[in-house]
């Protein structure tokens, strides 16, 4: 999963985490046979995969409310509209 393609543009990226929480990734990786660096990548990818649905249903409905605000639907309209479609 994780693109570590020599094409792909890298960064590094430093972090503080507890050190359970270094050991345990270490035990995965060592369980599955992988580079710890891989396995946190995989992880991070993960996250925003499932992350990104969420945050592209909040900007549109962020959008939207300002939309609706400047046809001037009432603010009680625009809320169930909002309450409707958000899960």
């Amino acid at each position: 999963m994780a693109s570590t393609d020599a094409n792909t543009p890298q960064t590094e990226f430093t972090i503080t985490i507890p050190a359970e929480v270094k050991e345990q990734l270490r035990e995965i990786a060592v369980l599955q046979h992988r580079k710890l660096q891989e396995l946190v990548l995989d992880f991070l990818e993960q996250g925003i995969h499932e992350a990104m649905p969420q945050l592209k249903r909040e900007h549109y409905f962020k959008h939207l409310r300002e939309v609706l605000k400047g046809h001037n639907v009432p603010k009680e309209t625009i809320d169930t509209l909002e309450d409707n479609f958000t899960f």
